[in-house]
This record gives C-alpha cells, structure tokens and sequence, in this order.
C-alpha cells in the first residue's frame, strides 16, 4: 500500500524562520571532561558557529569557561554530533543537589542561549554481576555475557532511569613473545533487552508507554526504563550482550603478530533521569529506532534552552566495574 501510494510534497513555511542558536549538552557527575556542542539551526539545515564561548555555572558561580575543540577530534566519530556541532570542553565538580547554569554566546553576540539543570541523586546499586555463556553455533561457539543487576527504588515517587554498559580494554600485542604494540580503548555495549521484562517495557512496546503508538517493537538503544513495575522496591534487571557486538579492538600491533592479550572489564552504570531527559532519549530511540520509517506521527525532541533550541541533560551515576579473565586471540581474529 505504501509502495503504491502517491508523493505529494508539501512546502513547510513556519512562522518563525529566524535562525537559532543550537545548544546540547549531556553532562555527567565524575565526567573527566563534559562537553557542549554549538551550531545555528536554519530552515535549511545546521551551520557552524564561527566563534562561541560557554560558561558554567555552578550555584550561581562561574566555575569553568569552555574551550573550543576540533571537531574532527573530538566527539569521536560515533557521537550524533559529529561534523554537525561544534563542541567546547570543560572540567568541573557538581555534586548532588547542584544547580548548573550553562549559558553560551555566538559570532560576536548575535545569538545566545542558556539553560539550568539541577544534579540528581545517586540511585543505588545493590548487586552486579555477569556469567560469561558460550553457545554453540552451526560452525563456531558464540559467546554471550548475561547480565544480573539488582537496583533499589527508594522514592515513592515516579522515576526515570538508564543502564549504560561500556566495554573498557587494554591489548597487546606480541610476535614470538616480544611486545609488537598496545592499545586501549572503551565501547559501547549494544544489549539484548528482550529478556528482560522492565527494559523490555521500555522499548515501547509494553505498558509503560501508554503514549508511543507505532512504536512497532523499536529496541531498547538507549536502556532507558522506568519504575512503574517496582516503585519502592527492588528489581534485578537481566540483560545480555553478544561478544561479537563490542569486540571491535583497534591497535596497530605491528607486523608479524601472532597473538593479542587482551584486558577487558565491564563499566556498569545506572543514572536517575529526570523526566524530560527520559523523553529525550525516548525520541532519540524513536528517531533512530527501526521503526522510524513507519512512523505515522511526528517525533517531539524535549527542548528546555532558553533564548535558543536544544537540550541540556544532567546525571549522576552510580558504577560497578566488573573484571574479565585475560583473553588470548590469534592473529587472524
């Protein structure tokens, strides 16, 4: 039916077509470095700012003034952002309790924008742990890392949370036992919610998303749940990862390598949202979800910058690290 319909283009022409200054920014409690991406938001598309300057408040005081980044090098190359923004980096401390004031000037003045946030609270974490699974396949063995994490809700309240699991690693390399080269790096974990009922919720499908129609099963991208099935109690939570969906090691080791040490942990992470951040990455799921093309509404980005567009996101993470054994791949892996 959709094959066979017809194209009927239609003009957008909305009230306001001035351009905008563009403000995003995730900022994270216990972050080496946080991060806010400029640009000018048109009709037609996004330009670069030609100059901008950020400043961080921290409780009404100046605490850091960012620095301007090359965008080339920093986001890394998978952030949404890459080419399109351009980022400023700074360092500060917030605490639990901490209201943060961004506010950002571009090309001389000509547009500015703010936005305040207040840190939330650290969730609590009872138990961590993951079982590594090895489950044979038509020609190989697949490995499989079962998740089991126990989180305790203690407000009465409706929250908002997020599960974030990055693969950390060192690597080594080495030719008849000499060292060839080493590398490090981190990695996001793609998981396997459907398992899982409470993640699985969330991806759209089940009750918690009484308002996401022709959301058609979209995956869970972003882990994001809600305690509307445990409010005031304890719930474990049970996803999986897939080793082949991580295991993406970079590193020049040299010619003549024949074997790769590799020193990996798990970073697990779980963040109490507030609510227009859930609904952020709830569109963003939504955008980039599967099921965008079949969408039959209008995907609503939260915005919540004043003087300009975007949004402006604060969490305050509780993390366990879970060590893995040494592993041994051979050069043609």
């Amino acid at each position: 039916m959709l094959a066979a319909a017809c194209e009927n283009p239609l003009e957008y022409r909305p009230k306001d077509t001035s351009k905008k200054l563009i403000m995003n920014s995730l900022l994270e409690v216990g972050a080496d470095t946080q991060a806010v991406y400029l640009g000018i938001s048109t009709v037609n598309g996004i330009e670069a700012v030609k100059s901008g300057e950020v400043k961080c408040y921290v409780n009404g005081k100046l605490a850091a003034v960012a620095a301007h980044a090359d965008s080339h090098e920093w986001p890394k190359q998978e952030s949404a952002y890459y080419t399109f923004m351009e980022p400023y980096l700074f360092t500060a401390n917030f605490a639990t309790g901490d209201e943060i004031r961004l506010e950002a000037v571009a090309d001389g003045g000509s547009y500015k924008a703010s936005a305040s946030v207040t840190v939330p609270p650290m969730p609590k974490l009872k138990n961590v742990s993951v079982l590594e699974v090895k489950e044979p396949m038509e020609d190989w063995v697949k490995t499989v890392y079962k998740f089991s994490i126990t989180l305790q809700d203690n407000d009465p309240g409706h929250n908002y949370y997020r599960l974030l699991v990055n693969y950390d690693y060192h690597a080594a390399g080495f030719a008849g036992g000499q060292c060839t080269g080493e590398s490090d790096g981190r990695i996001f974990c793609s998981l396997d919610t459907s398992g899982d009922p409470v993640l699985s919720e969330s991806s759209f499908s089940g009750p918690q998303a009484q308002d996401a129609l022709f959301s058609f099963d979209t995956p869970n991208r972003y882990g994001i749940f809600t305690d509307l099935s445990f409010n005031g109690k304890s719930i474990t939570l049970r996803p999986s990862a897939d080793q082949v969906s991580f295991w993406d090691l970079t590193g020049d080791f040299g010619y003549g390598t024949d074997v790769i040490e590799v020193e990996g942990r798990f970073c697990v992470e779980i963040s109490l949202l507030s609510e227009q951040y859930y609904y952020y990455l709830k569109s963003l799921n939504s955008l980039f979800g599967d099921s965008a093309i079949f969408a039959l509404e209008d995907i609503t980005l939260p915005d919540n910058i004043d003087g300009g567009i975007g949004f402006v996101g604060m969490t305050n993470p509780e993390r366990r690290i879970l060590e893995l054994p040494v592993s041994k791949l051979e050069s043609d892996y």
